[in-house]
């Protein structure tokens, strides 16, 4: 499990990195923040069909990711990794939005959006 989250955490670093280039301090420094994150996860072989229905979803097959890994967990080895690369603290964090999907073969990963808060829009 360890080497996964070490993986992990190089793959989003990497990703920071070439998504804002180097930089001497973090985009976001003591800002208020929206996250929004969608994890893509991978589906189970069981969850496709064999022989003439291989590549189709089975009926059976769940929309959604509702067991494990827990959403939490996934969203706080994400920002710890993003910590000190794009902003310089996640308690900078005031709004979090979280998803959970199935991935297309091939398109496994996160899509995050970092973005300053505008108060004057906040309900």
């Amino acid at each position: 499990m360890a080497l996964k989250l070490d993986t992990w955490d190089a793959a989003v670093r990497t990703s920071a990195i070439n998504e804002i280039g180097h930089v001497q301090a973090p985009p976001f420094v003591q800002t208020a923040l929206k996250v929004s994150i969608t994890f893509r996860l991978t589906r189970p072989g069981g969850h496709w069909g064999k022989g003439k229905k291989a590549g189709k979803l089975v009926p059976s097959a769940p929309k959604y990711p509702s067991g494990k890994p827990d959403i939490d967990k996934l969203a706080r080895s994400t920002l710890d990794s993003l910590t000190g690369i794009v902003f310089d603290d996640d308690s900078r964090i005031v709004t979090l939005v979280l998803e959970k999907t199935y991935a297309t073969p091939g398109n496994e990963g996160a899509i995050v959006s970092i973005r300053e808060v505008d108060f004057e829009q906040l309900p």
